[in-house]
């Protein structure tokens, strides 16, 4: 039976609507409930889920004719005794070229606290002899309790035109924003030392080593990425390059007045 405590605040954006999972209302997912989905046989084991998973699990239908590129809300809990948990789960399509948008238009999207975001339009790929590799996104294993308390909220979300919708008080959409910038400016510094014919490792171990305060994006992903070029020494200098410079072109993010 459904989550007795289960809580859906309602979505920022009347075009994104939430609703509880129930098998006959949604059963493109109904599967992955089911006990013979967990066997190495079905197409479907990777996206197995418990059947208790049933009971807090909700769908997300994006009825707008825009994509979603970017994606943050949060998982409540809240045990017997007042405790409070909480689950981010946030995730964008800036990443890298080509990254796919994080919900098309018209899709829809299976989320439970435990394990993750599923698409549906991914498990009928997958049923028809599709690959692709199955992960968890945004959450990772919060068990809920029968007597505890859950509830769900966007906190954040962007469509592939920049427009933005939701309080996002964990300044996801800043986050996004910044990446772009920082790998370029660390890509620069990696490109004049090798026109000039230097060793770029003390410039990047020097901005790995930055300090920078909670909301300084720029400076975090600055780190990041110098980071990452100094931590793969496997890879070619070019392909590692090409990662970081790869940066997809973010538009600019904007609210509807009113």
């Amino acid at each position: 039976m459904p989550h007795r405590y289960l809580t859906i605040v309602p979505s920022p954006s009347p075009d994104v609507e939430l609703t509880r999972y129930n098998e006959t209302q949604f059963p493109e997912f109904q599967e992955l409930f089911q006990p013979l989905c967990h066997a190495e046989s079905s197409p479907l084991s990777h996206f197995h889920r418990d059947q208790e998973e049933a009971n807090v699990s909700l769908v997300l239908e994006n009825h707008s004719s825009k994509a979603i590129t970017v994606l943050s809300y949060c998982w409540h809990v809240t045990d017997k005794n007042g405790q409070v948990r909480r689950q981010i789960g946030s995730e964008d399509s800036y990443m890298a070229e080509g990254d796919r948008p994080i919900a098309a238009a018209g899709s829809k999207h299976l989320l439970s606290p435990a394990s993750g975001r599923t698409e549906a339009a991914l498990l009928e790929h997958v049923r028809q002899g599709g690959g692709t590799v199955a992960m968890k996104v945004g959450t990772a294993n919060l068990s809920v309790a029968e007597d505890a308390e859950l509830k769900f909220e966007i906190q954040l979300i962007v469509f592939e035109d920049g427009e933005l919708l939701g309080e996002d008080p964990e300044h996801y959409a800043a986050r996004v924003q910044c990446r772009k910038p920082a790998a370029e400016f660390v890509a620069a510094q990696i490109r004049a030392a090798d026109l000039e014919g230097r060793d770029v490792t003390p410039v990047l171990s020097a901005l790995a080593k930055m300090p920078f305060l909670r909301d300084d994006f720029i400076a975090y992903w600055t780190r990041h990425f110098a980071l990452h070029y100094l931590s793969t020494p496997h890879a070619s200098d070019e392909s590692k390059y090409c990662h970081i410079e790869g940066r997809q072109a973010i538009p600019k993010f904007f609210r509807k007045k009113g």
